[in-house]
């Protein structure tokens, strides 16, 4: 993802029962939990944290652009931080080169 002129990887693990969405992400962001929601082909998923800078969320919402791409946005709030978003959708059992590197 990138914001501003700062790129950064986040490698997420999402978990879906129906509509609801468990996502678990390390790097670039941090790590985390977040929840969400499939809409269709839309997704999003945010969390909110405390530190010492306060109130945070980071808010991701995105549209699945293939069978196993995305793309979209994420804002962090209260910042006003806002980028682009895109990412690969790999089964646990894909084979695929992008997927076995993030792995």
């Amino acid at each position: 993802m990138t914001i501003g002129t700062y790129e950064m990887v986040q490698v997420c693990n999402l978990t879906q029962t129906g509509t609801d969405l468990s996502v678990h992400c390390t790097g670039g962001m941090g790590s985390g939990t977040f929840t969400g929601k499939v809409h269709g082909r839309k997704i999003s998923w945010s969390l909110s944290s405390n530190s010492a800078a306060g109130s945070m969320n980071q808010v991701y919402q995105a549209e699945l652009v293939s069978p196993t791409k995305f793309e979209g946005t994420v804002t962090i709030i209260p910042l006003g931080a806002a980028g682009d978003l895109s990412g690969v959708l790999c089964p646990a059992s894909s084979d695929d080169k992008v997927c076995r590197a993030l792995k």
